[in-house]
Order: structure tokens, then sequence, then C-alpha cells
């Protein structure tokens, strides 16, 4: 089988494993993956202005998405257009409704949402990571469908965010909502205790910084700004992440955090661990210092993974990890045995498949 070298992590692998760029520059598909798909974000420096859109002109019969005061929004068509007094005023007719309503153009949308976000301004701008060519969106859906895919999810999402409106992201629901500002509570949208305390009942990794852990005032006022509720389907979530139900006690970043593999706890550093331009010996050295055996690791990407298993152990547990048996056993699964062992204890992985005929005490 013929193998190329990658031009970033210099490995070689077999040709099926060559992104497709119009560029040929010489990149594997795990390379393209972890660097490209980080820059596919709505641009941001346009995000800024977005609230203050130029005015929408709508014609005469057009289609439209009406914007009520209670946050719903509903098909509407344009029937009257009052251009007598500014901001013009525009007669639409609800669906099911007789009666002709009266609104502003500053409470209608565009039927077609989607295609009207993904002008050239909101699209970032993705480079090649060697060449610094700019890749086109047809690239794109070739080399990362999925990851273009999200993007456009991404892009309708911050142009309704920018105007105010929020999706739910509960599945089978998606209603748009309109974002209306806390009152009531009399506190600071930002937080001056100066002080890094975790609740009690919170479970962060001793690896964090003090920077990197929020304290109960600064969980308190993130649950007061992006905590929602939706009317239809009385699901809660956060418009933030957007993860349904809302993460009660943790900021986005603490709730995104993976769980230390030994107990469990949140581990901050974890999060963006990226393996991209670093040498296969410059991997094997990180992951040694933290106390995770390489010894068996003949392929990169065995490397990779366990490199990025040994970075989601917390400080507390890391003497634990210096005496384990880090090998991966043929079902695919991690040994937990003692390290030196031989040979590796079976798979104990509850529902694996090797552990059929083994008899185990409880």
């Amino acid at each position: 089988m013929e193998h190329f070298c990658c031009e970033v992590c210099s490995c070689m692998w077999p040709l099926d494993a060559l992104t497709d760029l119009d560029c040929y520059c010489s990149i594997c598909k795990a390379c393209s993956e972890e660097l490209l798909v980080p820059l596919m974000q709505p641009n941001a420096c346009t995000l800024a202005t977005a609230s203050m859109p130029a005015q929408q002109a709508y014609a005469v019969g057009q289609m439209v998405s009406y914007r009520g005061r209670d946050g719903r929004i509903l098909p509407a068509k344009v029937v009257l257009i009052d251009k007598s007094v500014e901001p013009a005023g525009y007669g639409i007719l609800l669906k099911g409704a007789v009666d002709i309503r009266f609104t502003e153009d500053t409470r209608l949308l565009p039927t077609d949402i989607s295609s009207s976000c993904q002008q050239a301004a909101w699209f970032p701008t993705v480079k090649c990571p060697k060449c610094a060519a700019v890749l086109t969106r047809a690239q794109l859906a070739r080399i990362l469908p999925d990851a273009l895919q999200q993007l456009d999810d991404d892009l309708t999402n911050s142009y309704l965010e920018a105007r105010g409106i929020i999706r739910c992201p509960t599945l089978g629901c998606e209603a748009l909502i309109e974002k209306l500002p806390a009152t009531g509570n009399g506190r600071s949208s930002d937080c001056t205790c100066g002080k890094a305390r975790v609740t009690s009942g919170s479970r962060l990794s001793s690896s964090s910084s003090s920077s990197s852990v929020k304290c109960t005032c600064c969980r308190e006022q993130h649950m007061q700004q992006h905590r929602y509720r939706c009317l239809l389907c009385s699901q809660s979530f956060c418009d933030g992440c957007r993860s349904t139900p809302y993460h009660e006690g943790l900021t986005c970043q603490e709730f995104a955090a993976p769980g230390c593999l030994l107990c469990g706890e949140k581990v901050l550093d974890a999060l963006g661990v990226s393996t991209a331009g670093r040498s296969n010996r410059q991997l094997q050295q990180e992951a040694t210092k933290l106390g995770a055996d390489c010894s068996w690791c003949l392929e990169r990407n065995e490397l990779v993974e366990l490199y990025k298993r040994a970075k989601q152990v917390c400080n507390s547990c890391r003497p634990g990890l210096s005496g384990m048996c880090c090998k991966k056993l043929p079902c695919g699964h991690w040994c937990c045995g003692v390290r030196g062992t031989q040979p590796c204890l079976p798979c104990l992985q509850p529902g694996c498949a090797s552990r059929v005929g083994i008899l185990v005490c409880t």
C-alpha cells in the first residue's frame, strides 16, 4: 500500500487518509479535522454589529415571520405598506386570521433565515494549515461535511440571537423564543467578589487553575443570564452551549469539561487538547511526564489516544495513573490492571463482548 508524509505532523499515512485539497498540500485527515474544525465558527467581527441590521424592505404579497410580543414567531403575509410614516408600517395577515394587523419592520423576519445568514461577511475565512490558501465552501463540504452542517446551524442561531431570538434546542420542538433581560434581581451582571471558591455541591478537579474555577456568585449570575424555559415543551435549556436541561450549578465551560477517568471530577485542563504539530517524540515525552506508559504504542493514533486519556486524569489521581497499566486491549477498551503485570487482565468493561464466558465475582 502506498503512503504519504503529512506536512503538518510529519507522519506516514496511507493514501486513503489524504485530505482532498485543491491546493495539493499533503495533509492527513486527522490534522485537517483538528486544525480546521475550530476555525469553522461564525465570524465574530460581524456578529458584534449584527444587532443593528439595515432596514429590511418587504413587498406586498411576501411571506414573512412575525415576532409577537409574547416571543412567538408566526407565519404572516404582507398585504399593505404605509410609507407615510417613518419607519414604514406594514399590514400583515396572520395565518388563519381574518383581521389585518399593523406592525413595524423590526418585528418582521424573512422566512428563509438560514440562507440570509450565510453571506460572505458571516461565513468565516478558513485557510489551509500549510500554504494558507483560502478554502471555499465547496471544499469544506467535501472534506468536512459534518462540521460544515454544524457551522450552518451556528450561523442560523447567531443570526437569530443577534436579533434577540433563540431557538429551543429540544429535539422535536425548536420553537423560536424572544430573549428578554432578567428583571427584579437587583444584581450586577459582573461578578465583583474576587474570590475563586467552589460550591460544596460541585465536582471540579484541583488541576484546574483558580482563575478557571468559578465562584458561587458567578454560577448564579450565569443561571440568571443564560437559563431559559420553553413555553411549548416546558424544557429548560442554556442559550450559551444549548444544552438541555440547563446545567444547574455549573458554567458552560465546567459542564463541557470531561470527567476524570478515575474519580469522575471535572477536569478543565482536558478541554481543547490539541496534538497537531507535535511530533511523536514530543507526545511520548509529555504522556510519560503525565504518568502514562507509552512503551506499547506502535502507531501515532495509539500515542495520541493515550496522551488525551492521560490529560483526562486530575492531579489528585495522577499517582494512581503512574501505577496503572495503560495498554489497550484487543476489544478496544483499556486495561485497568497494575503496570507490569503479564498478561493483562481480561476486559472489565460492562457489556463488552470479550467478557462472555468470564465468571466475575460480585
